[in-house]
């Protein structure tokens, strides 16, 4: 949470997007962080244990917003130009696939991906694609 919070805090960001919240510690920690910035935290179920850890653990935070569901539908719907994204869910491709979707519609100030270990499948992907498109653009430029 602290790198998350160093990169984004110059940007100022009005909203963060979390997606996977599980009991919430990262939400609670960036409510505290972001106390000017609204707070939307997208969990998918609703009846998991977690759900009602979360919900009494965030209960005084006045700038979270608490929703259920699927957050690759949640998302696209609620971003806006300047916002910050947290995806810890869903998983592996899903999360890059819901990174880029977001990325692709040139509003966050940034997406990170947290559970992005450095020998997976998705993470050769990225570094292969960042790869690809750094050499493009020195080719370009």
């Amino acid at each position: 949470m602290f790198l998350f919070y160093a990169a984004i805090k110059p940007f100022a960001p009005k909203q963060i997007l979390e997606s996977g919240r599980a009991r919430g510690k990262s939400t609670l920690s960036l409510a505290r962080c972001f106390p000017d910035a609204r707070m939307v935290s997208v969990e998918y179920d609703r009846q998991s244990e977690n759900a009602s850890a979360a919900e009494a653990k965030l209960k005084n935070e006045s700038n979270v917003d608490l929703l259920y569901g699927d957050s690759r539908e949640i998302l696209p719907q609620r971003l806006q130009a300047g916002d910050a994204v947290l995806i810890d869910g869903p998983k592996d491709f899903r999360a890059l696939k819901l990174a880029a979707d977001l990325l692709r519609a040139g509003k966050p100030c940034a997406v990170f991906v947290h559970d992005f270990p450095p020998n997976s499948p998705q993470s050769a992907l990225t570094m292969r694609s960042f790869s690809f498109h750094q050499a493009r653009f020195r080719l370009q430029s």
